[in-house]
């Protein structure tokens, strides 16, 4: 048996596995804003009830941000081969960018020191 830890490795599975890995971190946002959200209704009547405000903010970015982050994979997912036009695109943008760059700077004048 001579097969290699990758050979079943494509870009789609790799998408799959940050799916689980944003679910995770999914479920981690919701239970911190719900500790946020329960420590804010405990302390009512207390003077530590803004810690709580902070907390729930933060549950309230990180579900953004994974929403977002999922949304994204789901699309790279369904819409591979454009996501990889894009992508060429502008690896080959930046490539001539560079190029121009590299072009301008060997053709600029040397400073005359005397």
């Amino acid at each position: 048996m001579n097969e290699s830890l990758f050979d079943g490795l494509t870009l789609g599975s790799l998408f799959g596995l940050f799916d689980l890995v944003a679910g995770l971190l999914l479920v981690a946002a919701i239970l911190t804003f719900g500790a946020g959200l329960s420590t804010y209704f405990a302390r009512l009547a207390l003077a530590g009830r803004e810690e709580s405000i902070g907390t729930l903010e933060q549950g309230v970015r990180l579900l953004f941000v994974l929403v977002v982050l999922l949304g994204i994979v789901k699309y790279v997912q369904n819409n591979t081969a454009v996501v990889l036009e894009l992508l060429a695109g502008v690896i080959l943008i930046l490539l001539g960018y560079f190029a121009l760059e590299a072009i301008k700077s060997s053709n600029a004048a040397p400073d005359d020191k005397h």
